[in-house]
């Protein structure tokens, strides 16, 4: 696969667990999300690239990488998949989600099959925004 990968989150467990998850599945390179600016940056070398999102205590605390990200000028960055990953998907949880923008809620447990497999679904499949 050649895309690329940012991860959002907290310098803990879960977050790396992320990023060695998504180096597994074949994302190359995987970096930890820094701003947008490195973003935009990485989608013109890459311009396949997914923003992997670990769990938070309040999805609403991922409301301004979430809106940098949606509302970036570049379209590679506007469009690409935004994925949450969280132990509860609670309706209220992927709710929130799809208000700010987010693609895909992937609950745990997950295989990196499975992860695979959700991956693809977002590639080269066109989706309608709302």
């Amino acid at each position: 696969m050649n895309a690329s990968a940012f991860v959002v989150g907290a310098r803990d467990g879960a977050t790396a667990a992320l990023q060695d998850l998504a180096r597994a599945v074949g994302f190359m390179p995987v970096e930890r999300y820094s701003g947008v600016a490195r973003a935009e940056k990485q989608v013109r070398n890459t311009p396949l690239m997914f923003f992997l999102c670990a769990e938070v205590a309040d999805v609403q605390r991922l409301k301004p990488t979430a809106h940098a990200i949606r509302f970036s000028a570049n379209p590679d960055l506007r469009f690409s998949p935004l994925i949450y990953f969280t132990r509860q998907a609670s309706t209220e949880t992927i709710k929130a989600c799809i208000r700010l923008g987010f693609d895909d809620v992937i609950a745990l447990p997950f295989s990196g099959g499975d992860l695979r497999e959700r991956i693809f679904r977002q590639i080269g499949r066109p989706f309608t925004y709302y």
